[in-house]
């Protein structure tokens, strides 16, 4: 899947993502930032059920 990252400058790939604090990101880089550790987890989340579901784009929510 393609994510497009939440400042809109980048579009990547979908391999291994993961929370670190109020982040999201995709390898070592930082792909969206968001206000609470939860809700850096339920946009993951978000992914990953979308990701489940075939879709093949996801953009990043602002917040």
């Amino acid at each position: 899947m393609k994510v497009m990252t939440q400042d809109k400058v980048r579009i990547i790939d979908f391999r291994m993502p993961c929370t670190e604090g109020y982040f999201i990101r995709e390898r070592r880089m930082y792909i969206a930032e968001y206000k609470s550790c939860e809700r850096a987890t339920e946009v993951l989340e978000e992914m990953l059920q979308k990701y489940a579901a075939g879709e093949k784009i996801y953009i990043m929510p602002e917040e």
